[in-house]
């Protein structure tokens, strides 16, 4: 009954979530979060918006969920599940990321916001990308994952090595060993950091559109590992490759889609390297 009453938007959605894990709860810092069991309310009104969540695949025990709102993370979705599969016996946390937004000048604003939001509006935020390199028969290769398909920008496309948010209150050395140890199961590692870069671009994914306003630190790791080694994270990563840095460099040049690196980017990372080896 509430649920066909109330049709909150995205807008109006993530802020009462955000509200109700961030404050009402009392969790300050990184990600808002609450537990499943007292959400009832919540969830029954965001799975009958416009915006419900639908029940894609269930695999030894992780949820995975699609969206109609792609930008809502897999943690509202499990809410959804919960309050549908009232038998479970999790008993997960569930998390939504934080974003602090900061100032034209990279400093922090004091203000934060959920990501779905940070991405709608174009607020400006920060980002670690880390580029795993080795040289293998005289050639240097970059190690480049495949961007899952369910990802909410450039979905599917060949991407840095590991990359990620800041989340709130966190810095950019922590953001990029962190983002290691989810994405690829890498740890005991000290990514050298190499220079700043900054991204400003709009587009659509998923029927909607996506402005990214970044701040990003970028930092090379040299490990030469096989690539059954890594441990890519199956949310957020189909798979893992080693690539010839100079046919990457080509690929990007001739705008090949397959490859969502920014060009300046890599090019940038390229001018380190002899310095760096």
């Amino acid at each position: 009954m509430v649920g066909k009453v109330l049709q909150p938007s995205l807008n109006a959605i993530v802020s009462i979530f955000s509200l109700y894990a961030g404050v009402i709860l009392g969790y300050p810092r990184r990600h808002a979060a609450f537990p499943v069991r007292l959400t009832r309310l919540f969830a029954h009104v965001l799975c009958n918006s416009p915006y419900r969540l639908k029940q894609a695949q269930n695999m030894s025990g992780s949820v995975l969920l699609t969206t109609e709102a792609s930008q809502l993370s897999v943690g509202i979705a499990e809410v959804a599940y919960y309050i549908e599969n009232p038998k479970t016996t999790s008993k997960r946390i569930i998390f939504m990321e934080l974003f602090d937004i900061l100032e034209e000048d990279g400093t922090p604003s004091g203000r934060q916001k959920p990501r779905a939001l940070v991405h709608q509006d174009g607020d400006l935020h920060g980002a670690s990308h880390i580029f795993i390199v080795r040289k293998k028969e005289g050639r240097m290769q970059v190690l480049l994952q495949k961007r899952s398909q369910n990802k909410d920008s450039f979905p599917g496309c060949w991407d840095t090595s590991s990359a990620g948010h800041l989340d709130a209150g966190e810095g950019f050395d922590e953001a990029a060993l962190r983002e290691l140890g989810e994405e690829l199961g890498v740890s005991g590692v000290t990514p050298q950091f190499l220079f700043v870069q900054r991204q400003d671009y709009t587009s659509h994914f998923h029927g909607k559109i996506f402005h990214d306003r970044e701040i990003d630190h970028v930092y090379i790791l040299y490990l030469d590992w096989p690539e059954e080694a890594f441990s890519p994270e199956e949310t957020e990563i189909e798979a893992v490759q080693w690539m010839d840095m100079e046919d990457v460099r080509a690929a990007l040049r001739r705008r090949d889609p397959a490859f969502c690196i920014a060009p300046s980017e890599y090019e940038t990372l390229l001018q380190h390297l002899p310095a760096y080896f």
